[in-house]
Formats: C-alpha cells, structure tokens, sequence
C-alpha cells in the first residue's frame, strides 16, 4: 500500500511545503523537538493567535459601567472577567476601588 501524504503536499507539491516550512519563524520553534507535525503546528499558532494588548483591556476594565438593570453581583462579575486581562497585581484591589 503507498504512504499516504497530505492533500497540501500531493496537490502542490514538495516546493510549495518547503517554502511554508522554511518561512516559519524561528523564535517560534522549540529545538528540542524533533517532530514535522508540532514544530510548524507552534509556530503557525504563535504567529496567528492574536496578540493580547494590555493598555486596551485596562482601558476597558476602567470605562466599564453598571448597567441600568445590572445587579451589584452580574456588575462583580463583569469586572472580574474583564480584569483577568488586564494583568493587575491584585485585581481584588482594582474591582474594589473601581466599584467605590
């Protein structure tokens, strides 16, 4: 029975699949792992995972406003969602200076 390949590297052949795999970024790729699946796998994901802007989600945490029929607790609770972003030393701190 033939190996079976990719559909990517059957239909586009050898030189197509090496240019993607020798435009991986470097930094993205863990040397010690010796693996054709993981190591462009980590890389594709670390470039495309969207990266996460801090001074926005404080911003965001700081103009969040209880809503007209929010209760105290959905108020609480919309606050801790929006300050696991946003790095605080002690986001327990932060909420409650922020709800006074």
């Amino acid at each position: 029975m033939a190996e079976r390949k990719p559909y990517f590297y059957t239909s586009h052949g050898r030189q197509h699949t090496t240019y993607i795999k020798d435009s991986l970024f470097a930094d993205d790729v863990d040397p010690n792992v010796d693996n054709v699946y993981l190591n462009p796998k980590r890389a594709l994901d670390a470039h495309f995972n969207p990266k996460r802007n801090t001074e926005f989600e404080v911003y965001t945490f700081r103009k969040a406003t209880q809503l007209r029929n929010e209760s105290l607790d959905a108020y609480y609770a919309r606050l801790r969602t929006l300050a696991k972003n946003c790095d605080f030393d002690n986001a327990d701190a932060e909420i409650k200076s922020h709800v006074i």
